[in-house]
Protein backbone atom coordinates (compact mmCIF):
# COMPACT_ATOMS: atom_id res chain seq x y z
CA UNK A 1 0.00 0.00 0.00
CA UNK A 2 1.28 3.17 -1.07
CA UNK A 3 0.69 6.25 1.35
CA UNK A 4 1.21 9.91 0.39
CA UNK A 5 2.67 9.13 -2.42
CA UNK A 6 3.00 11.79 -5.53
CA UNK A 7 1.92 10.08 -8.64
CA UNK A 8 4.25 11.10 -11.56
CA UNK A 9 3.01 8.27 -14.13
CA UNK A 10 0.70 10.97 -15.63
CA UNK A 11 3.39 13.44 -16.59
CA UNK A 12 5.89 11.44 -17.88
CA UNK A 13 6.96 10.78 -21.33
CA UNK A 14 8.46 7.19 -21.27
CA UNK A 15 10.58 7.97 -24.51
CA UNK A 16 13.01 10.53 -23.69
CA UNK A 17 16.03 11.64 -25.90
CA UNK A 18 19.67 10.93 -23.85
CA UNK A 19 21.92 14.25 -25.44
CA UNK A 20 25.09 12.27 -23.55
CA UNK A 21 25.79 15.38 -20.57
CA UNK A 22 25.32 14.39 -17.13
CA UNK A 23 24.52 16.46 -14.97
CA UNK A 24 24.43 16.18 -10.99
CA UNK A 25 23.44 18.22 -8.31
CA UNK A 26 24.16 17.12 -4.38
CA UNK A 27 22.80 18.59 -1.86
CA UNK A 28 22.83 18.23 2.54
CA UNK A 29 19.67 20.14 3.37
CA UNK A 30 21.05 19.59 7.26
CA UNK A 31 23.29 21.22 9.61
CA UNK A 32 25.14 20.76 12.92
CA UNK A 33 27.44 18.18 14.19
CA UNK A 34 24.42 16.21 15.25
CA UNK A 35 23.37 15.97 11.34
CA UNK A 36 26.99 14.66 10.21
CA UNK A 37 25.99 11.85 7.90
CA UNK A 38 24.14 13.94 5.84
CA UNK A 39 26.68 15.90 5.30
CA UNK A 40 29.30 13.08 4.94
CA UNK A 41 26.96 11.40 2.60
CA UNK A 42 26.99 13.97 0.48
CA UNK A 43 30.31 14.52 0.28
CA UNK A 44 31.51 10.67 -0.19
CA UNK A 45 28.88 11.12 -3.15
CA UNK A 46 30.47 13.67 -4.73
CA UNK A 47 33.98 11.83 -4.66
CA UNK A 48 32.20 8.80 -6.30
CA UNK A 49 31.29 10.97 -9.29
CA UNK A 50 34.42 12.81 -9.27
CA UNK A 51 36.06 9.28 -9.69
CA UNK A 52 33.76 8.51 -12.12
CA UNK A 53 34.46 11.49 -14.27
CA UNK A 54 32.08 13.99 -13.72
CA UNK A 55 33.79 17.45 -14.38
CA UNK A 56 33.32 19.79 -11.90
CA UNK A 57 32.26 21.90 -14.12
CA UNK A 58 28.59 19.62 -14.15
CA UNK A 59 28.38 19.13 -10.62
CA UNK A 60 26.23 21.49 -7.87
CA UNK A 61 27.16 20.95 -4.48
CA UNK A 62 24.83 22.49 -1.60
CA UNK A 63 26.10 22.15 1.64
CA UNK A 64 25.87 23.94 5.22
CA UNK A 65 29.73 22.98 5.26
CA UNK A 66 30.17 23.41 9.10
CA UNK A 67 31.46 20.05 10.33
CA UNK A 68 34.89 19.74 9.14
CA UNK A 69 35.71 22.90 11.02
CA UNK A 70 33.33 22.05 14.24
CA UNK A 71 34.53 21.89 17.57
CA UNK A 72 33.13 18.36 17.98
CA UNK A 73 35.54 17.27 15.37
CA UNK A 74 38.54 15.28 16.18
CA UNK A 75 40.48 15.61 12.98
CA UNK A 76 39.40 19.83 12.18
CA UNK A 77 39.07 19.56 8.44
CA UNK A 78 38.16 16.32 7.64
CA UNK A 79 35.06 14.59 7.36
CA UNK A 80 35.21 11.22 6.89
CA UNK A 81 31.52 8.83 6.01
CA UNK A 82 33.04 5.50 7.39
CA UNK A 83 34.99 4.61 10.70
CA UNK A 84 38.82 4.52 9.59
CA UNK A 85 37.57 5.93 5.92
CA UNK A 86 39.62 8.72 3.69
CA UNK A 87 38.61 12.09 3.78
CA UNK A 88 35.52 13.02 1.90
CA UNK A 89 35.62 16.27 2.48
CA UNK A 90 38.86 17.46 0.44
CA UNK A 91 38.23 19.11 -2.60
CA UNK A 92 34.13 19.27 -2.10
CA UNK A 93 33.03 22.48 -4.40
CA UNK A 94 30.95 25.33 -2.01
CA UNK A 95 28.48 26.30 -4.63
CA UNK A 96 25.82 26.63 -1.84
CA UNK A 97 26.65 27.00 2.05
CA UNK A 98 24.83 28.03 4.64
CA UNK A 99 21.73 30.29 4.09
CA UNK A 100 22.17 30.10 1.04
CA UNK A 101 21.38 26.01 1.50
CA UNK A 102 17.50 26.35 1.21
CA UNK A 103 14.30 24.78 -0.38
CA UNK A 104 13.83 28.13 -2.94
CA UNK A 105 17.76 27.73 -3.95
CA UNK A 106 17.52 23.69 -3.95
CA UNK A 107 14.71 23.95 -6.87
CA UNK A 108 16.02 26.90 -8.53
CA UNK A 109 18.82 24.73 -9.30
CA UNK A 110 16.61 21.91 -10.43
CA UNK A 111 14.78 24.06 -12.62
CA UNK A 112 17.49 25.25 -13.90
CA UNK A 113 16.72 29.40 -12.86
CA UNK A 114 18.84 32.04 -14.31
CA UNK A 115 18.12 34.03 -11.28
CA UNK A 116 18.46 31.96 -8.04
CA UNK A 117 15.99 33.25 -5.99
CA UNK A 118 6.42 14.68 1.77
CA UNK A 119 8.54 17.32 3.93
CA UNK A 120 12.30 18.25 3.27
CA UNK A 121 13.97 19.84 6.04
CA UNK A 122 16.46 22.27 5.45
CA UNK A 123 18.70 24.24 8.36
CA UNK A 124 15.78 27.16 8.64
CA UNK A 125 13.46 26.01 6.52
CA UNK A 126 11.17 23.23 4.80
CA UNK A 127 10.45 21.93 1.15
CA UNK A 128 7.48 19.76 0.82
CA UNK A 129 6.67 16.56 -1.57
CA UNK A 130 4.25 18.66 -3.62
CA UNK A 131 6.33 21.62 -4.36
CA UNK A 132 9.52 19.24 -5.04
CA UNK A 133 7.10 16.79 -7.21
CA UNK A 134 6.22 19.85 -9.34
CA UNK A 135 9.80 20.80 -9.85
CA UNK A 136 10.49 17.13 -11.18
CA UNK A 137 7.44 16.64 -13.41
CA UNK A 138 8.40 20.82 -14.89
CA UNK A 139 12.22 19.87 -15.09
CA UNK A 140 10.73 16.71 -17.35
CA UNK A 141 8.70 17.95 -19.63
CA UNK A 142 10.90 20.89 -20.60
CA UNK A 143 13.79 18.20 -21.46
CA UNK A 144 16.13 18.95 -18.25
CA UNK A 145 16.85 15.22 -18.33
CA UNK A 146 16.27 12.47 -20.24
CA UNK A 147 16.68 9.84 -17.32
CA UNK A 148 16.97 10.94 -13.78
CA UNK A 149 18.37 9.15 -10.66
CA UNK A 150 17.23 11.31 -7.58
CA UNK A 151 18.38 9.87 -4.35
CA UNK A 152 17.56 11.40 -1.04
CA UNK A 153 18.62 11.28 2.72
CA UNK A 154 16.83 13.45 5.09
CA UNK A 155 15.47 12.29 8.00
CA UNK A 156 12.01 13.24 9.34
CA UNK A 157 11.00 13.32 6.10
Amino acid sequence: MTVNAVQFEDHLNLDPVFNGTNWVVLCAGSNTWYNYRHQSDVYHAYQVIKSHGIPDSNIIVMHYDDIANAKQNPMPGVVINRPNGPDVYKGVPKDYVGEDVNPSNFLSVLRGDSVLAHLVAFPHKYLYAKELAETLITMHKNNRFAKLVFYMEACHS
